[in-house]
This record gives C-alpha cells, sequence and structure tokens, in this order.
C-alpha cells in the first residue's frame, strides 16, 4: 500500500505525529523499529521526516510495536497514556458498534468511496475503540476524519 503525502494544512497533525513516533520509538534504533513494524528504514524515516504518512494498516503496525492506542499515535489525544499498552476493551458495546458501523457506510457512500474489507475492519475498528476511549457519541465529522486516513 502506498503512504500518502501532507498538504500544507496538516502540517500540525504532521509535526505531533512524527514527534508521537519519535517518542514510540525511543532508545532503539530506527531499523529495529522498522523491522518490528514489518516496513522498511527509509519508509519509517520518512514518516518522521513528515514527508510521507503511514495508511491505516501500517498505523495499527507503528501502534502496536510501540505499544500504544492507535488513536494516541494519531492525534495525541490526552485520553491515552502513551506508555500504556495496547489492549482491547474487554466487553463489546454492540450497540456503538452497529452505530459505527452505519456511519462508516454513510461516509464512505457520501464520499462515493468503496474499501477492501479488510481497511474497512480496520477502521471499524479504530473508530470504535475512538468512540469507545472518549464516551462521545459518534459523530460524522470524526468519522469523515478517519476515513480519509483510510483511503
Amino acid at each position: 500500500m502506498e503512504s500518502i503525502r501532507y498538504s500544507r494544512s496538516e502540517d500540525a497533525g504532521k509535526e505531533g505525529f512524527a514527534a508521537r513516533l519519535e517518542h514510540i520509538i525511543g532508545r532503539q534504533s530506527i531499523r529495529k523499529f522498522a523491522l518490528a513494524c514489518g516496513i522498511s528504514e527509509g519508509t519509517l524515516r520518512s514518516y518522521l521526516k513528515g514527508d510521507t504518512f503511514p495508511t491505516i494498516d501500517k498505523i495499527s503496525d507503528l501502534a502496536t510495536a510501540g505499544k500504544v492506542s492507535q488513536e494516541w499515535l494519531l492525534f495525541g489525544d490526552e485520553i491515552n497514556d502513551p506508555s500504556a499498552t495496547y489492549a482491547r476493551v474487554p466487553v463489546l458495546n454492540y450497540d456503538l458498534l452497529l452505530e459505527v458501523l452505519l456511519a462508516v457506510d454513510k461516509g464512505m457512500a457520501q464520499l462515493k468511496l468503496d474499501l477492501p474489507a479488510e481497511k474497512k475492519a480496520k477502521l471499524i475498528t479504530l473508530l470504535y475503540d475512538y468512540f469507545t476511549n472518549r464516551q462521545e457519541p459518534v459523530d460524522m465529522t470524526n468519522v469523515i476524519r478517519f476515513i480519509d486516513i483510510a483511503k
């Protein structure tokens, strides 16, 4: 999968993402962390410089290797402790999952976008985790923001 380039309007987010990525790499070598994520060292360096941004499946790999949530890695939300290990919510909230699924379908229809099942599943998981952690109602602004990252 290809990485997407940032636009100038996303510079603040890009810098924040790169800083959080650098934080989770910590003292280990860039090469070792890249291997743990299944990406090349050059790709990881490109993320750190802000030249490119990882696709949603690579966000998952980076967060898992860095033992942080995908939400924290993407947005740095203070609700997540960056040193905490990534863990799933133990009890599934069916109503929230259904609401997220319907919102993703609606957002994809609005954007006239069709994602492969694997990407859509990762997107739904990420949004489910996001809204579970935030304990806020599902809103289309954030759903569209996540879909933009996933495409």
